[in-house]
């Protein structure tokens, strides 16, 4: 990967060398750099169906990217859990550039000066956002004509993986084009797990057989490398919106790799030695359209459909006391929907939406080694829904009442599941610096056609893999609370709680046998329920050039059968930043952390602190920032999982990059052209569906 290696450092030299020698050149258009004028009530609002934000110049300047500002900012009704920007009950945010939903590659791709503010929605009721119940969206300036081009390039050292990018944008008359395409690379001799497994087998005679088994790592190899590339052509007038997008990724992981030695306890089997090779590679197309037509008498229509293509293959070769356990899998996966919504707007007492939800997908899977076969996966989805907003003075409401047919057609095997949908939010400010809020939702999550298949997949001496091709959706009911504060330009507060309720629940069971483990999935199984409550506070200090913050974060959880488990835990964090000059400065601190890793599993992770420091110099086109964490952890590890069951416990060491001593180096390179026009939507690496293999 050394030719990775040196195109990631040219990049970064190519930023580098000229944002410290060169005079800042101005754009086509002379301008005059004012000096910024911050004006206390507008800076922060908060509003029963929304709240504003307005970012200073110098945020905008120091952030390389739109969640970057987000961060920045310190918006006190977001927060940042485990890297992901979620609400103060830690549920998923949408993220959306004037109106459009935005990818993460497309945030990287924004234009850092032109964001004018950023407003933040909780269940909105502008069909733009496509039912989303929570929303980020960043409003932009707008132009005459031209565009902009952005260059990026980040290395990791010591983690050695990188990345690189160009955006461009360009627009004239009614017309706008967007290009964008990039790399990534990953390289390093770190990752892998290291397991205590501990075994109970049910006998033929009713004894039971137990020992452990130890895996050790001693050495492993990881590559992958990843690019993709993404046009987006877009007309744009008074009464009609339509944007098409298409977009295509190539990711190859050649090599996935370790070795070790196995041992018993007592010893069972004799000790011997692993080899463990894995490659996957992973090709994915994807279009988009999206129609927007404004219809006399305030009604709106908003199509959105939606084809995505993926072509997986993967190959897994595990040998252990000279015996080899191969398995190979190869997935072609198509998936098309569509959302269409009517909207009409009665003003000041709300609006009323209809929409209807329809999808195709299909999965067709070839197996071969331990266990050979074909499954194919047909899922048929339709989805009705209305929905009603509506405000009275303070109050802001909204209700949404939606009907679920699916459809499943898994080899010989058919299910039929309808159910409803509900969610219901109401929210309240009492002027503009105090919020309350209070949302429920019911809803279903249909399980992925990778955990059905009827194959028996071997892996090791005492491990085989399969699927239920008979799983129907769970049942999830969720309830969570806000409160934000903002008493002045000084200081925001903020509160959240959510507590989720999960029913017919699909999850991985380990069965017993006289011959070792056969991990399935079963259903229905024990409820399985989460909550939370986040406390957090900012202040900004020294004119906005100091900000410091921090949150308190406590997690429960109860995992029913087949782990039967109650746990909670408790973290913190601290954030100082400090702007001088063009320059800027920052450090972040995380305590360690303990949480459950997911609904369908008994895993219960935990990981150690970690700590960073960053500091940059910026101006209206350069952003160069040096950045480094955990400095004083030398070690590997990243995380330890621990789950028992009946018939069998784990607790598994895993080991990356991750929480590893790292040095970054990020730059990015922004200039304009033309006069200004309306900016809308970026583009970006387009996210593919789930294969169809078993896992």
């Amino acid at each position: 990967m050394k030719n990775n290696n040196i195109l990631s450092v040219l990049m970064i030299l190519f930023s580098v060398v000229p944002a410290i020698a060169q005079t800042e050149k101005s754009d086509t258009i002379k301008t005059q750099q004012l000096k910024e004028v911050v004006v206390e009530s507008q800076q922060n609002v908060v509003m029963p169906s929304r709240s504003i934000y307005v970012p200073t110049v110098k945020q905008k300047r120091s952030a390389m990217s739109g969640d970057d500002l987000v961060k920045l900012m310190r918006i006190p009704e977001i927060v940042t859990y485990r890297g992901q920007l979620v609400s103060t009950s830690l549920e998923p945010i949408s993220m959306f550039i004037d109106y459009h939903e935005a990818g993460s590659d497309e945030l990287n791709g924004m234009n850092m000066n032109d964001v004018k503010r950023i407003e933040y929605y909780a269940f909105p009721d502008d069909p733009r956002f496509m039912g989303k119940q929570y929303v980020i969206n960043f409003i932009m300036v707008k132009y005459e004509y031209g565009g902009y081009t952005k260059f990026t390039g980040v290395e990791n050292f010591i983690e050695n993986s990188g990345n690189g990018s160009v955006y461009n944008r360009f627009q004239y008359g009614k017309m706008t084009y967007d290009l964008t395409g990039g790399g990534s690379y990953a390289s390093n001799d770190h990752s892998g797990s290291s397991e205590t497994e501990f075994y109970r087998l049910p006998q033929l005679d009713n004894t039971i057989e137990s020992f452990e088994r130890i895996t050790d790592k001693t050495a492993s190899k990881y590559r992958t490398h990843n690019s993709w590339a993404t046009f987006r052509a877009m007309y744009s007038s008074k009464n009609v919106v339509v944007r098409n997008t298409i977009g295509g990724s190539f990711r190859s992981t050649p090599d996935n790799n370790s070795v070790g030695s196995v041992t018993y306890r007592p010893e069972s089997f004799s000790r011997s030695s692993y080899i463990s090779d894995n490659d996957s590679h992973n090709n994915l197309f994807t279009y988009r359209g999206d129609i927007n037509i404004y219809l006399p008498n305030k009604n709106t229509l908003v199509i959105t459909p939606i084809y995505k293509y993926n072509h997986t293959r993967q190959n897994s070769c595990y040998t252990e006391d000279n015996v080899l356990y191969n398995n190979g899998a190869v997935d072609n996966s198509h998936q098309a929907s569509a959302v269409m919504t009517f909207t009409h707007n009665f003003g000041t007492p709300g609006s009323l939406s209809a929409s209807l939800n329809g999808s195709y997908n299909t999965n067709r899977t070839w197996y071969s080694g331990t266990s050979t076969g074909f499954d194919e996966n047909r899922v048929y989805h339709l989805g009705p829904e209305v929905s009603y907003s509506g405000r009275y003075k303070g109050f802001y409401g909204k209700l949404t009442l939606g009907y679920n047919w699916d459809k499943s057609n898994f080899n010989d095997v058919v299910e039929v599941v309808n159910s409803p949908a509900i969610s219901a939010s109401l929210q309240y400010a009492f002027n503009t610096r105090n919020k309350v809020s209070a949302s429920y939702n019911m809803s279903r999550w249909a399980p992925s056609s990778n955990y059905k298949s009827a194959n028996m997949v071997k892996v090791n001496p005492l491990m085989t893999y399969t699927g239920n091709p008979e799983l129907f959706p769970m049942k999830q009911n969720r309830f969570s609370t806000s409160y934000t504060f903002i008493p002045n330009k000084i200081i925001t507060l903020s509160a959240g709680a959510g507590w989720s309720f999960f029913g017919d629940r699909y999850v991985y069971d380990f069965i017993g046998t006289p011959t070792g483990i056969i991990r399935t999935i079963q259903q229905p199984m024990g409820s399985y329920s989460l909550g939370n409550y986040t406390i957090s506070a900012d202040a900004n200090l020294l004119d906005g050039d100091l900000s410091v913050g921090g949150s308190l974060n406590h997690v429960f959880a109860h995992n029913g059968i087949p782990y039967d488990w109650s746990k909670s835990w408790m973290n913190w964090s601290l954030k100082i930043f400090y702007y001088f000059s063009n320059f800027y400065i920052g450090s972040f601190f995380n305590s360690k952390a303990e949480y459950s890793d997911g609904i369908m599993v008994g895993d219960w992770m935990k990981e150690p602190c970690s700590y960073s420091l960053q500091i940059g110099w910026s101006n209206s086109r350069w952003n160069v920032r040096l950045y480094t964490s955990n400095f004083f952890r030398f070690t590997w590890k990243e995380s330890e999982l621990v789950m028992d069951s009946k018939y069998y416990d784990r607790t598994k060491i895993n080991y990356g990059t991750n929480r590893h001593f790292m040095v970054q180096l990020r730059a990015t390179y922004t200039f304009n052209y033309g006069k200004k026009i309306k900016s809308n939507n970026q583009i970006g690496e387009q996210s593919g569906g789930n294969s169809g293999i078993l896992k």
